[in-house]
């Protein structure tokens, strides 16, 4: 019985990975230049980003400004290592989470599939923990033309989405952001603490903080995308 339980978790785990694979590989195939996606599910964050091959040190051989099959496979170890040291995921306090199961793949003409090319996808997963709420992103693989110097990044997590354009001045992002709402108190409505003056109104949820003449604080997260609002 345990060996049959184990036989079909197993069947279940492998059809995972293989339907993740396709789906990813989909992705990457339809990947605009110098655009990329993070969508945060599962316990991770999967990476597909394409980057221009300018932006690799040592892997064009050549110097023609792209990088062939040849030279991805020398230069393998090295391009993954640029990858791993400059498109980083970070926790809140600002430390890198390891890349896993990183793929590479070459991004060349549908006329011409075995050409060299001058960008270059690459796929990963990174492990992060559901309590990292407003994770860093960090690119710092921008190309040698001026089209090459804008990486543009989607971020998914739970319906929410967040757009970034990573630049040589801009190499570093947070996502999904925490927001505090500040509201306005009509007098009328508020309780006044000496020395305080207003700090909430009566119907306010405890925890205000007071900021000023009439406004609070309140101290709670908000969704991604909650702005500054003014009451009436």
């Amino acid at each position: 019985m345990n060996s049959k339980r184990y036989s079909r978790a197993a069947s279940q785990i492998v059809t995972a990975i293989c339907v993740l694979m396709a789906a990813t590989s989909v992705r990457a195939h339809l990947m605009v230049e110098q655009h990329g996606t993070v969508n945060f599910a599962n316990g991770g964050a999967f990476l597909v980003v394409s980057l221009p091959v300018s932006a690799f040190d040592g892997v064009d051989d050549d110097g023609d400004g792209a990088i062939s099959a040849k030279e991805l496979s020398r230069h393998t170890a090295e391009v993954e290592q640029q990858i791993r040291d400059n498109v980083q995921l970070l926790d809140e306090s600002g430390a890198p989470l390891p890349l896993q199961g990183l793929l590479l793949s070459l991004v060349s003409p549908d006329h011409a599939p075995t050409a060299p090319a001058r960008q270059l996808i690459a796929l990963g997963r990174y492990p992060i923990d559901d309590g990292v709420s407003s994770p860093g992103l960090r690119i710092n693989l921008q190309g040698e033309s001026p089209e090459e110097q804008r990486i543009s990044i989607t971020a998914t997590r739970d319906g929410q989405s967040h757009e970034m354009v990573f630049t040589p001045d801009r190499e570093c992002h947070t996502m999904f952001p925490n927001k505090i709402v500040v509201e306005y108190v009509p007098a009328s409505d508020a309780v006044v603490v000496p020395r305080l003056g207003p700090i909430a109104s009566l119907n306010s949820p405890p925890g205000s903080l007071a900021i000023g003449p009439g406004f609070f604080l309140r101290s709670r997260r908000l969704l991604p995308g909650a702005s500054v609002r003014q009451g009436q």
